[in-house]
């Protein structure tokens, strides 16, 4: 997504300088190659010199993406490609099918607890990741996760919560897992495949290639281990894969470890031509099948914020970026159902 997606959506509101600084890092923040978010052609990452801001006001919010980036070598595609046409379709296609073995897996997953860690490379490997975060699942319909320092995001039933605390205070929407089923990650507890052979098909569409490395053991799990990358000679069409052949110097190769009992990704990393990881994400504590306390699962807003209720995915970026839609009201005037207006 653009910046100037975001300020379509957003509508016409005037906005002050912090306001665009949010908006701006919202559109970094949304271009993270997460599936279940949304497929994006500026999936590369950010300059280094917007690092500080989107560090200083989303980092607990990047967290979210992070915690199901079970798919994030299938941006590769339209990032190299510049989206559209038949590569665009296929990698949507690969994303429907994905979400439906995620929704018919959920319901056997068993409960399950995980703290994980996530960065750049460079920044995993001097020991200071961007940020940690914990999940506790315990149905598809019951789930929290949360980082230390402002982000929480819980569903209970049908209803799901994202709170967000920044330098400009506490923002909070409410909305259904319906009405924001590809923002609010209510498949954050279930992997999408129920074999090898559907890991390899999954990732191995448009320009991709898809091989099974040797298992391997994490956190005392065995796993499995996929590798990813791009290669000319499996592009459909002729225009991709010279595109693929042109970009060979700057293609990163794609490693997911899947925990074998439930395809949950407990590890991945991209990996740079020359040899640098420019991407981590890793479990670091993984308990499975763990009694969970049910009031874990339930959100109240602190004293004096108001939950916007946010009716579609677009409505939900509004109000976390201050922005109630159609007008200039701040987001956090907004009531959520049973909260009395003021």
């Amino acid at each position: 997504m653009t910046t100037n997606n975001i300020h379509e959506e957003m509508g016409d509101g005037v906005r002050d300088p912090e306001t665009r600084q949010l908006e701006s890092d919202l559109a970094n923040l949304y271009a993270v190659p997460v599936p279940y978010l949304r497929f994006s052609a500026n999936a590369r990452p950010a300059p280094r010199q917007r690092e500080g801001s989107l560090r200083r006001h989303w980092r607990p919010f990047a967290g979210a993406a992070a915690a199901v980036i079970i798919a994030a070598a299938l941006l590769i595609v339209p990032q190299v490609l510049g989206g559209g046409g038949a590569t665009q379709v296929s990698a949507q296609t690969i994303l429907d099918r994905a979400n439906a073995a995620a929704t018919r897996r959920a319901n056997s997953l068993p409960s399950y607890h995980l703290v994980a860690t996530f960065g750049r490379g460079d920044e995993v490997k001097a020991g200071t990741p961007d940020a940690s975060e914990e999940t506790w699942y315990g149905d598809a319909t019951h789930w929290r996760t949360e980082q230390p320092g402002g982000f929480v995001q819980v569903r209970s039933e049908n209803d799901v919560w994202v709170a967000f605390t920044g330098e400009s205070g506490t923002r909070a929407v409410h909305g259904t897992g319906e009405a924001l089923e590809n923002w609010s990650m209510n498949r954050v507890g279930a992997g999408a495949a129920q074999s090898v052979g559907d890991l390899l098909a999954q990732y191995g569409e448009g320009c991709q290639v898809a091989t099974q490395g040797a298992d391997d053991e994490l956190l005392g799990r065995a796993v499995y281990v996929i590798h990813v990358e791009m290669k000319p000679e499996a592009c459909s069409r002729p225009e991709e894969s010279e595109k693929v052949r042109m970009n060979s110097n700057d293609l990163p190769v794609s490693t997911f470890w899947f925990d074998k009992e439930t395809y949950l990704t407990l590890r991945s990393e991209q990996t740079t031509a020359a040899g640098g990881r420019n991407y981590v994400y890793e479990v670091t504590r993984f308990d499975i099948g763990v009694a969970i306390d049910p009031a874990t699962f339930t959100y109240a807003p602190p004293a004096g914020v108001n939950v916007a209720e946010a009716n579609d995915w677009s409505d939900a970026k509004s109000h976390l970026a201050g922005i109630t839609p159609g007008n200039t009201t701040d987001a956090g005037a907004t009531n959520a159902p049973g909260q009395q207006k003021k």
